[in-house]
């Protein structure tokens, strides 16, 4: 009889997969945070047009942050005494009210006296930026690494996707040379963002080749080599970022990464990884060598020879070094360069000094700029110890923070980076991930109540000034549409939500003047001058409308106050050269017209012209045509020929623009050919004038017979 099989043993059973680590709210709240620092995060505020939406993004990231830093205790040590130094002597820079610089004056007599801060309005959106900044340090502490490497890399793929999706239609057309803004101002804020964000990049590269949850995660769907195929996508990221850098066309930025990448070679031999030091350095100085050969390499090589050319930037320096000279302690008050450094300026109007290190001493005194050293020197010893400690993950992190830290510093010479607000918020978040971990999750009851009653405050001011540039912006859309009355209530409106807006309150004087509301008109014209003294804008547009009422006096006073406060200004000499004649003070009338016409020529402003975004209006011709009027008038026939010789080619090339220009929009519908022609500053009435006068030169010259 056959024996029966014993039953077969069933296999034992597979122990379960140990649980995967979860993510806390204030993960998720940094990731989006972090992610979307490129995208509301960018831009400047409160300049002559509205631009609510810079700050309503600014309130977003904050709530997210303020939400993240309250959800849970610190997992990380993250030094804020540096951050708390430099907002305290930010803060203290516009809590002062004390005298400014005193102006040499254009005419014969006394020196202008101004006053500091030079914008208080802008000084609060400042220190509520840098405060958002210190949110971001708190928050990025209480989340997982993988959660800010995760919202680091978002950003790079963010501002790479938008890089490419520029270029692509430019590359088409045979632009090669066309530099992508990727959502930024300029393409240089671009640049300094990839710069710091890159080495990030590059580190969550290297942790992913390690046990990660992003890999186990993919392990567990049955994703075949898991950590490989992770590795692919966050190189390719990196790929897509350092392309995008590229496109930006930034000096700084490629250089800033060149720089970047050395120091990360040195830190990793000193943590007795030689060979891949040997290796990075080889790689960077052959990656070098292809950018120069390649047709990314012509705007490099490019700047090099510009600079010889075209000294802008030195011209920039020198003044702002002028500038800092006469408030070395408290300087001008953060967020006020662009109002205060008129009155010293060497070249064309720009709206930052090129160097972020020369701006925050201007702005906020030597004691801030030093806490800002401190805060880049405590970021660079955050990531040398992290690049020697045990943690693999700190590690990577440190090699990054390391890089991205010296190239920001070098880049920090030649731009502003810091003034967008997604790259001191992503260098804050970089630092996170290499900083060392607490010991137990504690968070003491007063500290965070501290933390939300400064939340709340950032909260209130960003919002505060949102609001008033929405009511800005809305103002000027029923200005167009002619609804008046709708416009001014939206005006007071701003003013009533930030009582300290220079331009609501110059928005409302220009709205009452045009309303034939003079009384009105001057009251906010002298509110606007108090949240601005030193603003030349403000003064010359004060200067036509006592002109327009009729008050001479009082209107020289102000067009010799605008002249004072931005010396390079060729409009304003041109109205006080009015104004003079008006008055019957020609000989000071003909002095002041030769000045405008040995500005519009000397090299300061004949060499940066291009890099100012001045609009194609004719000044210079103006000046040398009333200048020929006034010899014309004094009987000295050779000087006016002369002036009116000159004044023609630049009328000819106002008219030859004119004809350009409508060449490349005729295939437009005509409000918009008409829009975007006045949107550079030409006007359909200026022509018809320009043309008038062109005539009247023509007559002139066959009176006085001057030699053709």
């Amino acid at each position: 009889m056959p024996r029966r099989r014993p039953p077969a043993e069933s296999p034992p059973p597979l122990a379960a997969p140990a649980p995967l680590a979860r993510w806390h709210l204030a993960d998720y709240l940094v990731a989006v945070a972090v992610a979307l620092a490129p995208v509301f995060g960018t831009g400047l505020v409160l300049d002559e047009l509205p631009n609510a939406a810079v700050l309503w993004g600014r309130a977003g990231l904050a709530a997210l942050l303020l939400l993240a830093a309250l959800s849970r205790p610190a997992l990380r040590r993250v030094p804020l005494g540096a951050w708390l130094a430099f907002l305290l002597l930010a803060a203290l820079s516009i809590a002062v009210p004390r005298a400014g610089a005193s102006l040499p004056a254009v005419l014969r007599g006394p020196p202008l006296a101004t006053h500091y801060p030079a914008d208080f309005a802008a000084g609060l959106v400042e220190l509520a930026r840098l405060g958002l900044c210190c949110l971001a340090a708190l928050a990025t502490a209480r989340a997982r690494p993988a959660a800010v490497c995760s919202g680091l890399g978002a950003g790079a793929a963010v501002v790479g996707l938008r890089a490419l999706q520029e270029f692509l239609p430019h590359l088409r057309s045979g632009e090669l040379n066309w530099r992508v803004f990727a959502g930024f101002a300029n393409p240089n804020q671009a640049g300094c963002y990839l710069l710091v964000v890159l080495p990030a990049a590059a580190a969550a590269w290297v942790r992913a080749g390690g046990e990660t949850v992003a890999a186990e995660w993919l392990r567990r769907q049955a994703v075949q080599q898991p950590r490989r195929k992770l590795r692919w996508l966050v190189a390719g990221v990196v790929g897509l970022a350092f392309l995008a850098l590229l496109l930006t066309g930034s000096r700084g930025a490629q250089l800033g990464l060149v720089a970047g990448l050395l120091a990360c070679g040195l830190t990793l031999a000193r943590a007795g990884r030689p060979r891949l030091a040997a290796a990075l350095v080889t790689l960077t100085l052959l990656g070098l060598l292809v950018l120069l050969i390649s047709p990314f390499g012509s705007r490099l090589l490019g700047g090099l020879q510009q600079a010889r050319s075209n000294n802008f930037r030195l011209l920039t320096w020198q003044g702002t070094v002028d500038l800092i000279a006469q408030a070395p302690w408290l300087g001008v008050g953060a967020g006020g360069w662009v109002q205060a450094y008129g009155g010293f300026a060497r070249g064309a109007y720009t709206q930052h000094a090129h160097n972020g290190y020369l701006q925050i001493a201007a702005e906020a005194g030597w004691g801030a700029l030093l806490a800002h050293l401190l805060l880049l020197a405590g970021w660079l010893r955050l990531g040398w110890r992290a690049a020697l400690a045990g943690d693999p993950r700190r590690r990577s992190a440190g090699y990054g923070l390391v890089a991205a830290t010296l190239g920001f510093a070098l880049h920090h010479a030649l731009d502003c980076g810091w003034l967008v607000t997604a790259v001191p918020l992503s260098l804050t978040a970089l630092a996170a991930l290499a900083a060392p971990a607490v010991s137990r999750e504690t968070d003491a009851p007063a500290g965070r109540w501290l933390v939300a009653a400064a939340g709340l405050l950032v909260l209130l001011v960003t919002g505060s000034a949102a609001r008033a540039e929405a009511h800005r912006a809305a103002a000027q859309r029923a200005i167009a549409s002619g609804a008046l009355l709708t416009a001014r209530q939206e005006l007071q409106a701003a003013v009533a939500g930030l009582p300290a807006s220079g331009p609501a309150w110059e928005d409302l004087a220009g709205l009452a003047a045009a309303s034939g509301d003079p009384v009105l008109a001057a009251r906010a014209y002298n509110r606007a001058f108090a949240c601005r003294p030193t603003s030349a804008r403000i003064a010359y547009r004060r200067a036509a409308f006592e002109a327009a009422r009729g008050d001479l006096p009082a209107a020289l006073d102000w067009s010799l106050r605008s002249a004072t406060l931005s010396p390079l200004h060729l409009q304003g000499y041109l109205q006080l050269g009015e104004l003079l004649t008006q008055a019957g003070r020609r000989a000071e009338a003909i002095a002041v017209y030769q000045r405008l016409d040995a500005l519009a020529t000397s090299p300061a402003l004949s060499s940066a012209a291009p890099l100012t975004g001045y609009t194609f209006e004719p000044t210079h011709g103006y000046g040398l045509f009333r200048l020929a009027e006034l010899y014309r008038q004094a009987g000295q026939a050779g000087p006016a020929c002369d002036a009116y010789a000159r004044a023609l080619p630049d009328f000819e090339k106002y008219l030859a623009t004119w004809r350009e220009q409508e060449g490349l929009v005729a295939s437009l519908p005509a409000a918009e050919r008409q829009v975007l022609l006045e949107q550079q500053g030409l006007r359909e009435s200026e022509r018809q004038e320009v043309n008038g006068l062109v005539s009247g030169i023509d007559r002139a010259q066959r009176e006085l017979r001057c030699a053709r």
